[in-house]
């Protein structure tokens, strides 16, 4: 499934709230590394004023491929570009992990699955960018 409108806007929302410059939003946040398996990592993103995880992102080898979102509900990005069959596997096996960990909830399960996204590239990359350079 494609991603509607007004999702595109609220992750541009959450993606320009959560780019922390001290400057001018004053939001915090702390970043946390997580193992994912062999090749795998998980940088969540954790509001340090409320200590909850907003958003996760998924990394196979060096590059953004998945993103998980908290608001409103659980809601899964997969990127539409082409990689290796093994990036492809880190990204079924995660999408995968979410739905089994929803699988005993058969109504949390369909919410779900019809929360799965697909973005470009280059969204995912814009989401993992935290800070302002001032200096051009």
């Amino acid at each position: 499934m494609l991603i509607s409108d007004i999702d595109r806007k609220r992750l541009e929302l959450l993606n320009g709230t959560w780019r922390h410059d001290a400057s001018s939003s004053g939001k915090e946040v702390k970043l946390r590394v997580r193992d994912a398996g062999s090749n795998k990592t998980v940088i969540q993103v954790i509001d340090c004023f409320r200590n909850i995880v907003e958003y996760e992102i998924l990394f196979s080898y060096e590059t953004p491929v998945a993103m998980a979102t908290f608001d409103y509900g659980v809601k899964l990005y997969r990127t539409t570009g082409k990689y290796s069959q093994t990036t492809s596997k880190h990204i079924n096996q995660w999408i995968q992990m979410w739905l089994d960990y929803y699988a005993d909830d058969p109504e949390e399960l369909e919410e779900l699955k019809e929360n799965v996204y697909n973005v470009t590239p280059e969204f995912l990359e814009g989401m993992i960018i935290f800070g302002r350079s001032n200096n051009g």
